[in-house]
Order: C-alpha cells, then structure tokens, then sequence
C-alpha cells in the first residue's frame, strides 16, 4: 500500500487538498489497495485536486482496492482537474477507482471533474478495466472546457 510523490505537490490553503505540478513538473501516484480518502465533514470546504497547474502534473490510480475518494457534505464543491491551466496527466488502471460523493443534500453545490480545465491547457486522462463515478446534485464532466485540449480513453 502506498502514495508515492515526486516534484512539485502543494497543499494550498483555499480548501484543495492537492496540487500536483504545481509550480515545476509533480506526480503522484496511489497504488497497492491504498485508500485515500478526501472528506469536506462538517466545514464544507470545497475539495479539489488540480493536476497540472504551473507545471505538468501526473496522476495515477492503480491496482485492485485502490481507491481515490472525495466525500462533500451538500455545502462544498467536490471533484478534480486535470490539466487545470498547464499539462495534466491521469490513469486509472488495473481495477482502481476514483469516487466522486456528495453526501450531502445541499442544492447549489457541484460535483465532477474537468479534462483540460482552462484555455491553453491539456488534460489526458486514460481509464482501463477501472471505475471513475460520481454521485449528487449537480454533477458534471468537461473534456476539452473552455477551449482547452482534453482526451479522454476508455479502454
């Protein structure tokens, strides 16, 4: 079980867990039946990973049992980016998943992701013999938003 990190990761203080390639090129990559699990409880912070961001972000979810989790509470936005305004990089292998719940009964609150979030920046992301869900109000997925470059592979 493991997170295995490279470069440049940031925590920042606006309420997203994670920023991956955030100033220079970063990767993260969760592995082995690790659970890790992002939980907004009762301070309704808003939980975003954003893969690539100033640098070419990378991650990866791998293995059977692994699991990458964000739980919102009806109050806060839930959900990631990849390829937020540089170069984002996403896999989803081998039987892991990515969960996206809104456990909340909020109805003004969003829950998803994007692929290439802004204008200028790539998103990639690939899905093989694995799951990515989402579940709540006001759920949503954007591949390529904004004049962006976003592929998304199915395999």
């Amino acid at each position: 079980m493991a997170v295995n990190t490279s470069g440049s990761i940031l925590n920042n203080a606006f309420g997203q867990p994670l920023e991956i390639g955030s100033t220079a090129a970063g990767a993260i990559t969760v592995d082995g039946g690790t659970v890790l699990e992002f939980n907004a409880g009762v301070t309704g912070e808003n939980l975003f990973t954003r893969v690539g961001v100033g640098g070419t972000g990378t991650l990866n979810v791998d293995g059977t049992g692994t699991i990458v989790r964000y739980i919102g509470n009806g109050a806060s936005d839930i959900g990631f980016q990849i390829g937020r305004t540089a170069q984002g990089n996403s896999a989803i292998t081998n039987g892991a998943s990515v969960e996206l719940i809104d456990a909340g009964v909020g109805t003004t609150q969003f829950t998803g992701f994007s692929i290439a979030r802004n204008a200028g920046s790539t998103g990639n992301m690939t899905i093989d013999a694995s799951s990515l869900s989402s579940s709540g109000y006001a759920v949503y997925s954007n591949v390529g938003r904004d004049s962006a470059t976003g592929t998304m592979t199915l395999q």
